[in-house]
């Protein structure tokens, strides 16, 4: 049985008997797959419809920007004003025209770090790296953000592999049993696969200098004992 989206959803805590109602589920994008007897809205990779490198549609794109519109202006007490309204007819304009738009910088409400002038994956890293430091902040954690480049055709993207910029390895045994995070299996094969390569670059462009190093000493000695 699948989730009313116009119904109230109890949740109940079994460890304290509480019971809440849920009615965030009327907001979801996509179909849900709970049923009845198990909830799977936070279920980390849901299936998608479109593939990664297909942009959503105009409609789409529509659809998650005035929810957002709303909720933001909703919540700075401006729902439903003249501002609302001619926000939104820009919005709409950017999408039919573009097929995307750029939020302000108050709408990204969080402590912002502006990335969207990078062109280059070193520039990417540096931007996290400072993204990282400010947000550890010596161990008390600062809510923070950083905005890149925005999709375009889908194809060009600036793009993290991993899930998450920090978390926990995955390494397959013999056996087949993982030992770390399941999840992180592929992206630590990949990582390792890569390291290997780029420490068998380093070695042998480090071999490469010292024998051209080691032959110029032999050459210089032979020509010293000629003399």
């Amino acid at each position: 049985m699948a989730c009313n989206k116009n119904s109230f959803i109890k949740l109940r805590n079994l460890r304290k008997g509480t019971e809440v109602v849920d009615i965030l589920h009327r907001k979801a994008y996509t179909p849900m797959e709970c049923s009845s007897n198990h909830c799977l809205g936070s279920k980390f990779f849901p299936p998608f419809e479109r593939p990664d490198t297909t942009p959503r549609s105009k409609d789409e794109v529509l659809s998650h920007a005035q929810k957002f519109m709303e909720e933001y202006y909703s919540s700075i007490g401006k729902d439903d004003t003249p501002e609302f309204l001619q926000r939104m007819k820009d919005v709409t304009d950017s999408v039919e025209k573009t097929g995307t738009y750029d939020l302000t910088y108050e709408e990204l409400t969080l402590k912002v770090f502006d990335a969207r002038h990078v062109k280059t994956t070193q520039e990417m890293y540096e931007h996290i790296l400072e993204l990282m430091d400010y947000s550890n902040n010596n161990g008390n954690v600062r809510g923070a953000i950083t905005i890149f480049p925005k999709r375009t055709d889908g194809l060009h993207d600036f793009r993290i592999w991993n899930a998450q910029i920090i978390r926990y390895a995955g390494y397959e045994q013999p056996d087949g049993s993982i030992i770390g995070d399941p999840i992180s299996k592929e992206i630590t094969e990949s990582s390792t696969l890569l390291l290997s390569i780029y420490q068998s670059v380093y070695l042998s462009i480090y071999l490469s200098i010292y024998l051209s190093i080691y032959l110029s000493i032999y050459q210089m000695t032979l020509l010293m004992l000629a003399v």
